[in-house]
Order: structure tokens, then sequence, then C-alpha cells
């Protein structure tokens, strides 16, 4: 005698979102600040990004909210954000 048991799960909508807004903020908290082009090392590369927004704030055709790093967010790219990514300078992400 073979027995077929068929269950239907509905989703549970908000478990999914708490999930979901979960994972987005371990993933942003697992991000190496400064790996500005996510290839999972500080260097040079992410170095020219730095300077190319360097002194920029919001609003200022340069500015790039990836590389406002300090924490509170001040949006402007300043000496508090150079601080954060000199920390990490040639550091690699274990991920």
């Amino acid at each position: 005698m073979i027995l077929c048991v068929t269950a239907v799960l509905e989703p549970d909508i908000y478990w999914q979102a708490e999930w979901s807004y979960l994972l987005a903020s371990f993933a942003t908290d697992l991000k190496l600040q400064g790996d500005f082009n996510y290839d999972g090392v500080v260097d040079l590369n992410d170095l020219k990004i730095f300077a190319n927004a360097w002194c920029s704030s919001q609003g200022d055709g340069s500015f790039n909210a990836a590389c406002d790093i300090s924490l509170p967010k001040d949006n402007t790219i300043n000496f508090e954000d150079y601080a954060v990514f000199a920390a990490n300078w040639l550091a690699v992400s274990p991920y």
C-alpha cells in the first residue's frame, strides 16, 4: 500500500518580508567597507572610485553614495569616510 500525502502551504508574507529585510541587512553588513567595485579587496581600483567622489556632497555630479562609508552617514565624502577606507586598505573579504 502506498500512501501519498499532499499539502498545500500558504505563503506567510509577513515572515518572508521579515527574512528578506534581515538578509538584506546582513548582506550589507558583510560588505567590505571601501570595496566600491565589489571585487572582494580594498585596493587601488577602489581608491580611484573614492578619489572621484572626494569632497563631494549629495547633489554634486561627482557624489557617489557608496563612498559615504562613515557612520552616521552625512552625505558628504570627507576625511571621516577616508578613515574607514584607510582602515580597510588591502583588506580581503572572506566571502
